[in-house]
């Protein structure tokens, strides 16, 4: 799922696990504002702010945003002079975010204000936090609890997962500019690194030759696995079948996991099934093998 269109719910969601799951509820609590920086607000370094009090128990995480079309955003987390925590303005120049764990029980400002000098304007905030228990991850969760540590991590937007960022070029082209890829480690399947760039990515199942139907066999098992972790009453599946074309050499099983709430519907998650078609451009693709994926 591409990140800039996760939906963002300002309200709680209570746990929608099944009567054989025991573990973490699924959902961030939170809230959405509009506000308007003034020429009446408080002035600081040739901006105008508006500043509040934010309390975080140990172990908890939350991700704040800001939007605005009339000035540049930009969030700060305020503990005292010369402790700040800055945050990250996107490319387009409207969205501010922060990510931040607490380490302790800790109380902050937090300061909405403009990037540019001497700037007013209509702002929206939001926040969503997620409890220390739904940010643990361990290596012996069963799999329905590794699915429900992504779906929360989903929630936030994927910005309080472990993650490590590499830069690489083509090697065979030394004037090409730096390609950045984000991964983190395996969490749902012990296959390999998972990716993280428009959303998360990890391969579940992958084989050059798709022996007796091994890979149908396995998507199948996976989506029937899944959907015994997930409450029938908050969650609900789709299935389509997208078929090669000449420049995608993959027949597509797609399944996908939808949460319904108050008679809203927000995609999430999707099993994959790719079978590669056998064409002449196939023949010289790097990755034609059977795959099952897990893709947020």
């Amino acid at each position: 799922m591409n990140r800039t269109s996760i939906v963002f719910l300002n309200f709680l969601l209570i746990s929608i696990l099944n009567a054989n799951a025991q573990s973490v509820n699924i959902g961030a609590r939170g809230e959405s504002r509009e506000s308007e920086l003034l020429q009446s607000d408080p002035y600081s370094d040739n901006r105008y702010y508006k500043a509040r009090t934010f309390s975080l128990k140990k172990g908890q995480g939350v991700l704040f945003t800001m939007k605005s079309t009339e000035f540049k955003p930009f969030i700060v987390l305020a503990a005292g002079v010369g402790s700040s925590v800055p945050g990250k303005l996107d490319e387009s120049g409207l969205v501010s975010r922060i990510a931040y764990i607490a380490e302790s029980d800790t109380t902050f400002y937090l300061v909405h204000t403009s990037a540019e000098e001497n700037k007013t304007g209509k702002y929206s905030f939001d926040y969503k936090i997620l409890e220390a228990p739904q940010l643990y991850f361990d290596d012996n969760f069963s799999n329905c609890d590794r699915l429900y540590y992504l779906i929360n991590q989903w929630f936030m937007d994927w910005e309080l997962i472990p993650q490590h960022t590499e830069k690489h070029a083509d090697i065979n082209d030394p004037k090409a500019a730096l390609i950045e890829s984000i991964t983190t480690k395996i969490t749902y399947k012990k296959f390999n690194e998972a990716i993280i760039n428009n959303g998360y990515e990890e391969v579940l199942y992958s084989a050059p030759i798709d022996s007796n139907g091994a890979s149908r066999q396995y998507y199948d098992n996976i989506r029937n696995e899944i959907t015994k972790c997930l409450s029938p009453g908050e969650w609900v599946f789709t299935s389509e079948f997208k078929k090669s074309n000449p420049l995608y050499v993959f027949d597509s099983d797609i399944t996908t996991f939808i949460l319904r709430e108050e008679g809203k519907k927000y995609p999430c998650f999707k099993i994959i099934l790719k079978k590669p078609v056998l064409t002449s451009l196939s023949k010289t693709t790097a990755d034609y093998y059977y795959q099952v994926l897990l893709r947020f």
